[in-house]
Order: structure tokens, then C-alpha cells, then sequence
């Protein structure tokens, strides 16, 4: 299922990073930062063989979602 989705801007700071972020309304941040960590995660462990067998979680749960309206 395709998210419309985009990020406006990204910046990473000292191990972490922040990212604005367009998110339709329908799809709902949760499912975005959910599709994010997901991804990332599959392709790391993929590229990494230690994060496969070492390593049982990337991310964290939590996220913190502000939202501008």
C-alpha cells in the first residue's frame, strides 16, 4: 500500500535526527514513522549480518509526534 507521504526537511544532530514530514491525513504519522523504522530496519539487517543475529530490536517504540496545524 503506497503512503502519500513526504519528507520536507531532515537534519541530523549528534546520533539522532529530526525530519518534517507531509502526512495525509487518511494515512496517519503512526503508519509513516512505523513504515520509516520498519524499512530501515529490514535494509540494515540485510547490509549487516551482526544486527541479524546479535542485535534483537533497532528502534525504539516511541516517537515523538508534534504536529503544527
Amino acid at each position: 500500500e503506497a503512503l502519500h507521504c513526504g519528507i520536507e526537511s531532515l537534519e541530523v544532530v549528534q546520533g539522532h535526527d529530526h525530519k518534517l514530514v507531509d502526512v495525509d491525513a487518511q494515512c496517519g504519522i503512526h503508519r509513516f514513522v512505523k513504515g520509516v523504522k520498519g524499512g530501515t530496519s529490514r535494509l540494515l539487517r540485510q547490509a549487516f549480518k551482526a544486527f541479524r543475529t546479535r542485535v534483537p530490536t533497532l528502534w525504539s517504540r516511541p516517537a515523538a509526534l508534534p504536529s503544527k496545524l
